[in-house]
């Protein structure tokens, strides 16, 4: 049977399997199920135990130095991006497809040579720097004026999270929720709701105060593209 990734997840993470119930009819109480247990609830916290560890170490290697137009540059034939290995034995890198009835390969040398060179012919004349000067200033403005807006919507949706979590708190305080139901469901919209806004809330720039070095590093970055 084909388990995705996330599903694998969900499956470890739901008692059932050890041999327990829970349901939101039982208010959060967890019962011993009739049902044979598939794993021991020993094997059942070490695998959500190494799971949380993952959530907070696990990290993906996005870029690779010897094929760094991977995902970038696209296949002629299909239109896909393209992927990169290496031939061990060749200690050669190569890009592909991976699109099935194309597998189109190139050596990494034979990309990276006609692509620098196409970075060459966008190049800068001198009497232009001042004008994309302007031009960028005008697109950081812009962008600092979306991103205040995009930070007043954030802030509106995380004060919705924190009254639903004061209201939970509140039924558990007055006997409404058991405290197993409110942690649950606490830790839920904590994880669902509440994190990911944060995140999005200190990814957003505010201020401009380093609109010069911004224009400086684009402009600079522009007139230099095949070096960098």
């Amino acid at each position: 049977m084909k388990l995705s990734e996330k599903l694998l997840t969900q499956t470890f993470q739901n008692p059932f399997y050890c041999g327990l119930i829970t349901s939101s009819l039982q208010d959060g109480q967890v019962v011993a199920g009739r049902h044979e247990a598939m794993i021991s609830p020993e094997r059942f916290m070490q695998l959500n135990n190494m799971q949380q560890q993952q959530e907070h170490s696990h990290a993906h290697a996005k870029e690779v130095p010897p094929v760094p137009l991977k995902h970038h540059v696209t296949c002629h034939r299909c239109g896909k991006p393209l992927t990169g290995y290496q031939a061990k034995k060749k200690q050669l890198w190569y890009y592909k497809c991976n699109t099935i009835g194309c597998k189109l390969n190139v050596s990494a040398r034979q990309l990276h040579s006609p692509y620098h060179e196409l970075l060459g012919s966008y190049d800068l004349s001198p009497q232009l720097v001042a004008p994309l000067k302007a031009i960028t200033v005008g697109v950081f403005q812009q962008l600092y004026h979306e991103s205040v807006q995009e930070r007043k919507a954030i802030q509106a949706a995380l004060k919705q999270v924190q009254q639903k979590l004061e209201k939970m708190e509140e039924r558990y305080a007055i006997g409404e929720l058991g405290r197993t139901t409110n942690e649950k469901f606490s830790r839920k919209i904590i994880t669902s709701d509440l994190q990911p806004l944060a995140v999005r809330y200190a990814r957003l720039g505010s201020d401009l105060s380093n609109l010069e070095s911004y224009v400086y590093f684009a402009v600079d970055m522009t007139t230099n593209l095949p070096i960098m």
